[in-house]
């Protein structure tokens, strides 16, 4: 997990991994310490 301004909006942001399917969820910050609806990325194996 981190914990940043992903998007440089000034809003704290959050990425997640999630190692069991392959992917990360990015957790877009909305300032009022709720975050929006996830956008997750799927990532290769080795």
């Amino acid at each position: 997990m981190a914990i940043t301004d992903l998007n440089k909006d000034g809003k704290v942001d959050l990425a997640v991994s999630n190692n069991a399917a392959g992917s990360f969820s990015v957790f877009l910050g909305t300032g009022s310490g709720t975050f929006l609806t996830p956008t997750t990325y799927l990532v290769g194996s080795s």
